[in-house]
């Protein structure tokens, strides 16, 4: 996945690998242990991974994977690897979350259990299971950041002996296909300036990572909101999502 993260791990490994490339025969097995996984994007960290690998034939089997969130949370899991070349490498890792922190950052913290699978091979992969928030808070910025607007800027009276430099080839981004749902029955809070909330919901999330398809209602328990210096008692609110792209809540 082309995201900024790091993953440390200490292993030890016996692996034999016979046969071709287009057929390869493997065997052996290896463990991993006192890993660290920490994503950038998301402020989301593992820590304390320990893996058991084994390899059958052309498949490796992935028989018990576990860390914890450096917290309350833990997750675990297994699946499978397919060494072969011609199948595109295809995958399976099933997991069970339990209050998992899946987000942190100065603006959002969220946890959540569930399992999820995620499936597919190195051209297509897809996310699915259930999950439940069973903590949240989202913190409206007291200021959103600035835009920066785009010239068009056209150079002249350039010679003719240079050379336009050449375009770097951008990295294609990983897609991933979406069959999840996502349940909060309370502790979702949404605050900042002047909002004081409370709320709760389900959604549907169809479509891609890059053009996901939400579906869904969120609703309000309790709350208030500032405002001149007096305080509103939030009583009945509600957000709908119709899975129209982009996202478009009403």
């Amino acid at each position: 996945l082309l995201d900024l993260s790091r993953f440390l791990l200490k292993s030890s490994a016996d692996f034999d690998i016979k046969g071709t490339v287009r057929s390869p025969v493997t065997s052996g097995g290896a463990r991993l242990e006192k890993g660290d996984y920490e994503n950038f994007n998301t402020g989301s960290i593992i820590k304390d991974i320990t893996m058991e690998v084994s390899a059958d034939s052309k498949r490796f089997i992935l028989n018990s994977i576990s860390g914890t969130d450096g917290a309350d949370g833990k997750v675990s899991g297994k699946g499978w690897f397919d060494f072969s070349p011609s199948m595109g490498f295809p995958y399976s890792l099933s997991l069970n979350l339990k209050n998992m922190i899946v987000i942190r950052s100065n603006t959002a913290f969220f946890t959540v259990s569930g399992k999820p699978t995620i499936s597919g091979n190195l051209n297509d992969h897809t996310l699915s299971g259930k999950f439940t928030v069973e903590k949240g808070e989202y913190k409206i910025p007291e200021r959103l950041p600035a835009e920066i607007t785009e010239l068009n800027v056209t150079e002249i009276n350039k010679p003719e002996h240079e050379q336009a430099p050449e375009k770097k080839e951008a990295l294609k981004k990983t897609v991933i296909n979406l069959d999840t749902s996502v349940t909060g029955t309370g502790q979702i809070y949404l605050t900042g300036r002047g909002l004081n909330s409370e709320w709760k919901g389900d959604i549907n999330l169809k479509g891609t990572t890059v053009e996901p398809i939400i579906i869904g209602r969120l609703s309000v328990l309790r709350g208030s909101y500032n405002f001149l210096g007096k305080r509103f008692e939030l009583t009945e609110g509600q957000i709908d999502l119709d899975g129209s792209y982009p996202a478009a809540p009403y």
